[in-house]
């Protein structure tokens, strides 16, 4: 370290060396990054983060006054002269962030008369990212950095819409998840090619699957041929000749026509010129912990395209191995063929990949019926608008007590129960609710129970957390952390005891999972071969934790050791279902397995938490948007045409109505029976008898 550091200097430093470690902090040190177009929203959260994370210089490149404005890059004061450049301010307030990053600004875009790059713009840097231009432009860039040996990255936000694309050519790379550490070995180098952008973007439709492609994807080309066909971006008189391209592509590439989403396609040319602050912090905080990978060279970065939207979340399934949790949560893009889906009522979905411990994993097709999505369909939405209506109850006071509400994990309960019966035994934590809608409880019986109400799931003296429903052996609802795994593994015996052809289902949050008793729970099953499926229902934060802070290993599906386990998308109702099945399967013939399901919950922990304070609300809604349990079902009744839009919102509306009956007709349900108090602490017959007690009300007269 220097001698002459300032305090603070040092202070920055240390954190950085903390952070990073030795080895990455040099490479970040020596890496000099090029941001062009810094009236982006993207471009400032970009600088800002490889500013904090200590690269060694940042040039910004942009002539745009400050005087003009720029709304969208919060690093431009309010009170920033007039005389500057929106690349002068901002770089002013990146060298008062960090000291030890070489923050300098250029004038101009570097663009020429056809907004290619100045080819000596690119001798000094060792990553050029290019935001707020369209695609000619771009693949300009790209082609002069691919000359130059500069890694290159694209990024635009339109609306709530935006995207970015990565070009490192052949990079090489130390792989940073667990599954890839396991199989290449600890420290070991693996290698990506990248295509242009031009090849990337104009590739062919033929085998991409229409669910697994972001409708953003099929927008850019669309636009794209457009400009090259016009010599400038489109704009909103050209809507209806975008429509017909899009027709014209669809149909020459063997796609329906139904794959352009008109009204995305609307929004990214109306609002070419705006963007959203929330959508940017989304996408530029990935896109800067891209171009850190890059210059680090530890983790596997995005291939090739990222997309995130606000008012449109389906994008790709397969989700690209990256290093950072978000990117995944945000289904990095990678265009992969895809079988095609049968015809008639029947079909086959590809579900994303499993990850397997100690055994070999199911395969990822899963039939699936026109049948079988409408109900899940409905069966999912019922769950959420049951957590809805619970939610209302607690805060209007009318239900007391503890709430944990589950709404985002539709898809687990949903799955599960598709592929276990009645038969099978199931014991879940406080989070219960949607446990109990599977196993067959009813909405009435539920929020009886929250009401404290006699014709409750447990004679309203349960509550939230204690629901239960003896005749089709779901167990409750426990609510000690962790207390289930064990009594699980014991229903487990049970059913090996009768050799009764059936499993217990033992689950559990990622929060317990560190427990003593967990771990006994596994031990005692293993030895004695039980068929227990353990589901860790991994929802990344226990309370306000989140895993990776909590967990010196994160990936739950091999924490059993012995035991064999399966990473499972916890979000897909299909993947659950194959998963569900596979494990049952296997826990008759073998003994236990863990299964992980990867996971989400909307609400905060439990009543008390608004669930913000340790994550953003870009992350929830963008979450939400991506990976909706619910919307993706939506979105495969309408791709296979099994339904259509308005069907499945008269379903929403039946279920709606259904919940409210269910609500008014709990309400006027009658109180438990005062003999209730002392029911329940000792077996019948034993002749205990208590005194009579005031306590506010007649005394009481004790049964003979």
């Amino acid at each position: 370290m220097a001698p002459d550091l300032t305090k603070q200097e040092a202070a920055v430093y240390d954190r950085q060396l903390r952070v990073w470690g030795v080895e990455v902090q040099k490479r970040l040190t020596a890496a000099r990054i090029l941001v062009v177009g810094c009236t982006s929203g993207v471009a400032a959260e970009v600088a800002k983060n490889i500013v904090l994370a200590g690269v060694g210089s940042l040039t910004l490149v942009d002539d745009t006054p400050s005087s003009a404005g720029a709304p969208y890059n919060f690093l431009v004061p309010a009170d920033a002269d007039p005389a500057q450049s929106v690349a002068e301010a901002s770089a002013a307030t990146l060298r008062e962030m960090n000291p030890l990053v070489r923050v300098g600004a250029r004038p101009g875009l570097g663009l020429g008369p056809n907004r290619e790059p100045d080819a000596a713009l690119l001798d000094s840097v060792d990553v050029a990212v290019l935001t707020g231009e369209s695609a000619v432009p771009a693949m300009a860039w790209d082609a002069a950095c691919r000359s130059a040996g500069v890694a290159f990255y694209a990024a635009a936000t339109h609306g709530s819409a935006s995207h970015f694309f990565a070009d490192l050519r052949e990079h090489t790379f130390t792989p940073t998840d667990q599954e890839s550490i396991e199989r290449l070995g600890a420290g070991a180098e693996a290698s990506a090619s990248f295509p242009p952008l031009e090849a990337a973007l104009f590739r062919s439709w033929k085998g991409l699957h229409p669910r697994r492609t972001h409708w953003l994807f099929f927008v850019l080309r669309i636009c794209a041929d457009f400009e090259r066909a016009h010599g400038r971006p489109p704009a909103m008189p050209d809507l209806p000749a975008l429509a017909e391209l899009g027709a014209a592509l669809a149909r020459e590439h063997g796609m329906a026509a139904s794959i352009i989403d008109g009204a995305l396609l609307q929004e990214y040319v109306a609002l070419a010129d705006q963007e959203l602050p929330p959508v940017n912090a989304v996408v530029g905080g990935v896109l800067a912990n891209e171009v850190l990978k890059a210059v680090s060279r530890r983790g596997e970065p995005v291939n090739n395209f990222f997309f995130f939207c606000l008012t449109n979340g389906a994008g790709t399934r397969r989700l690209a191995a990256c290093g950072a949790r978000l990117c995944k949560l945000m289904r990095p893009f990678s265009a992969q063929p895809e079988p095609e889906q049968a015809p008639g009522d029947e079909v086959t979905v590809k579900v994303n990949d499993y990850k397997a411990h100690n055994l070999e994993p199911p395969g990822t097709e899963v039939a699936t019926s026109k049948a079988e999505l409408h109900a899940f369909f409905k069966n999912m939405y019922r769950m959420r608008r049951v957590e809805i209506t619970a939610d209302l109850l607690y805060k209007q006071k009318l239900a007391r007590g503890f709430l944990h509400l589950a709404d985002g994990q539709e898809a687990v309960p949903a799955g599960m129960e598709a592929a276990l019966t009645f038969q099978d035994s199931i014991i879940q934590s406080y989070r219960d609710h949607l446990t109990f809608i599977g196993r067959g409880g009813t909405p009435q019986e539920l929020f009886a129970e929250l009401l404290g109400k006699k014709e409750g799931a447990a004679k309203g003296l349960g509550g939230s957390m204690h629901l239960y429903k003896r005749e089709h052996n779901f167990f409750g609802g426990i609510g000690i952390v962790g207390e289930q795994v064990p009594l699980g593994a014991g229903l487990g015996f049970k059913h090996k005891y009768k050799n009764d052809g059936h499993v217990a289902v033992a689950i559990y949050g990622d929060g317990c999972q560190n427990q003593g008793q967990l771990f006994e729970a596994f031990n005692m099953a293993a030895l004695w071969s039980l068929p227990v499926i353990f589901v860790c229902e991994n929802n990344h934060f226990g309370m306000g934790t989140a895993d990776s802070r909590a967990s010196k290993s994160i990936q739950y599906y091999t924490r059993g050791d012995y035991i064999p386990g399966l990473w499972v998308d916890g979000m897909d109702v299909l993947a659950v279902k194959n998963a569900t099945a596979f494990a049952k399967d296997f826990a008759l013939k073998n003994g236990p397995i863990v299964l992980e399901m990867d996971t989400y919950r909307y609400h905060g922990h439990s009543i008390s938490d608004p669930g913000s304070t340790y994550r953003t609300r870009d992350e929830i809604a963008g979450v939400r948007r991506a990976r909706d349990p619910i919307e993706h079902v939506r979105t495969l009744l309408l791709e296979h045409n099994f339904a259509e839009a308005k069907e499945l919102k008269q379903i929403e509306r039946d279920v709606k109505k259904e919940i409210d009956e269910a609500l008014e007709a709990a309400k006027k349900g009658s109180e438990p029976p005062i003999e209730d108090l002392w029911n329940n602490i000792y077996v019948a017959g034993l002749g205990a008898r208590l005194r009579p007690i005031e306590i506010g009300r007649p005394p009481i007269v004790l049964p003979a």
